[in-house]
């Protein structure tokens, strides 16, 4: 079934890799939602084929990367069409760790919008720093997000279960929230 989330005046921001695989999923359910794709790596964003995509350099000195003023201006043309935000990301990681806090602010900036976090945590076998980092961009989101849902990627772990379906049920969760939204 096709579905216009257009319609609803919802728009997803993909974060990073996994925000990225999600939105290659919707592409795959034949949703249709404004999308703008957000990441550090120019490579995984031309392959992700999204139409607008904003690529931030994470700095060397590991300090909290910020929009500047060119992309700062070509996020407000995105948020200006919508009324709710959906920011779907992975959490711990170096794009996430460094972006959401700003991406987070600049949105609540635009006080007539909603916005809605979607995180996958990451899985205990790996790094502390990036549970410790995620656990942090949890308790940041609460602060500025009007809902949080954090789908923890070890949950959805079935014994002798391939990647491939653990990472797809992640994404049905993930679609269920945001049809969720467009329906408000």
């Amino acid at each position: 079934m096709r579905i216009n989330a257009k319609t609803y005046g919802t728009g997803l921001i993909a974060l990073g890799g996994a925000g990225l695989s999600f939105s290659k999923y919707i592409k795959e359910m034949e949703y249709t939602i404004d999308t703008l794709a957000i990441d550090s790596n120019p490579s995984e964003l031309n392959a992700s084929a999204i139409e607008k995509t904003l690529q931030i350099p994470l700095k060397a000195d590991n300090g909290r990367q910020k929009f500047n003023y060119r992309t700062k201006r070509q996020l407000h043309k995105f948020l200006k069409k919508n009324k709710q935000i959906c920011v779907v990301s992975g959490l711990g990681g170096e794009t996430s760790f460094h972006l959401l806090p700003d991406l987070m602010e600049i949105i609540c900036e635009n006080v007539y919008i909603q916005l809605h976090v979607v995180y996958f945590f990451p899985f205990d076998f790996e790094s502390d720093i990036r549970r410790e980092r995620a656990k942090e961009t949890v308790q940041i989101s609460e602060i500025f997000a009007d809902s949080v849902r954090v789908i923890k990627n070890q949950d959805l772990m079935e014994k002798d279960e391939s990647f491939t379906k653990i990472v797809r049920k992640g994404h049905e969760i993930a679609l269920s929230e945001l049809k969720r939204l467009m329906e408000r």
